[in-house]
């Protein structure tokens, strides 16, 4: 059993985390023994050289840091210029940055 959502147009599951694979429950492992069990049993799936009906595809993982989330909601280019009192974008020293890479 494993978490995922499904992608009818690709025909693809991106897999988020493994419950139970075999009969094995795998529920009370941590989580990073978990994804990397996850990863072992994706491969294998694809090393086996059987054609599936479906692709699985395992999402990528990051450490929730303020510096991530901020990176994964204003993109790597405007997380510099970001504010972290009010996650504004300090838009006076993103223009103060363009001027200078300009001259």
């Amino acid at each position: 059993m494993i978490d995922c959502v499904y992608d009818e147009t690709n025909k693809t599951y991106h897999v988020f985390d493994i419950l139970e694979w075999d009969g094995i429950s795998y529920q009370d492992f941590p989580f990073c023994s978990r994804n990397h069990i996850l990863q072992e049993k994706l491969m294998s799936l694809n090393q086996e050289g059987k054609q599936y009906e479906f692709n699985f595809r395992l999402v990528d993982y990051r450490i929730a840091t303020v510096q991530n989330i901020q990176e994964l909601y204003f993109g790597a280019e405007l997380t510099r210029f970001v504010n972290p009192e009010d996650l504004s974008i300090n838009t006076e020293r993103m223009l103060q940055d363009q001027k200078v890479q300009s001259t």
